[in-house]
């Protein structure tokens, strides 16, 4: 396994030193500074509207990657690790940068309060809140990269198409509550939607709430991992 680890890397690094992922650390950084311009913010909803954040950063990432991967290379890397092992170490590259890009958008405003800022909350967030907003938001982030993960090329063939379904089903999350969509169908989505509406009733960050939420965001990456994999048997990639 180490192996598949030192060769998955090897393709995320090319895409690092590529520069391509100038953009998306643009963003990432970018969020706090623009989110929390205008000060005080609510405790709740600033560390539910940034998941939404650590979701796109991660899909983001994860499109990026794979659609940066040279053919050849991957094909040798696949080789000499064992494309199983290979699949499962590049899943756990993109599980780490999901989860590192959640933390990120908690742990800078939360540094800022401390050292600059200090009248940014209308309330001072509780350390169990402050732990549950982390853990929220690395989940969003491990959910946004395997969502970003599946649009892989060997499944869509179509870079458009790829950034395009990618963003659609993203947005459906995020909205198809307002519109209406029954729960039940809400499901199929990523669960953005019901994470900010549910937990964001609350003037308090919920321990059982967040931590339910967090159980779904990680069943619902389960499931794209599951699919990932299978439509890359399909596509005798694996």
């Amino acid at each position: 396994m180490r192996k598949a680890l030192v060769c998955a890397w090897v393709q995320m690094r090319l895409y690092i030193r590529s520069g391509r992922i100038v953009f998306a650390l643009l963003m990432l950084i970018g969020y706090p500074f623009v989110f929390y311009h205008i000060v005080p913010v609510d405790v709740v909803s600033s560390f539910l509207m940034s998941t939404v954040a650590a979701f796109a950063w991660s899909a983001w990432i994860a499109l990026a990657m794979n659609w940066s991967e040279e053919p050849v290379l991957r094909h040798v890397l696949m080789v000499k690790s064992g494309a199983s092992r290979y699949h499962i170490a590049q899943a756990l590259w993109l599980l780490l940068f999901g989860a590192a890009g959640g933390v990120f958008l908690i742990c800078l405003p939360m540094l800022g309060r401390a050292v600059y800022i200090h009248g940014m909350f209308v309330r001072g967030p509780s350390f169990r809140e402050v732990m549950l907003g982390i853990l929220l938001n690395a989940c969003a982030g491990i959910c946004g990269a395997f969502v970003g993960g599946f649009f892989h090329p060997s499944i869509i063939r179509d870079r458009k198409m790829a950034y395009l379904f990618c963003l659609l089903i993203g947005l459906l999350g995020l909205t198809a509550g307002m519109a209406g969509v029954p729960f039940a169908s809400r499901l199929l989505l990523p669960p953005l939607y019901d994470s900010l509406y549910r937990l964001g009733q609350s003037a308090e960050l919920e321990t059982g709430g967040a931590l339910a939420h967090c159980i779904w965001y990680l069943l619902y990456t389960g499931a794209c991992i599951g699919l990932r994999t299978f439509a890359l048997i399909k596509a005798k990639e694996s």
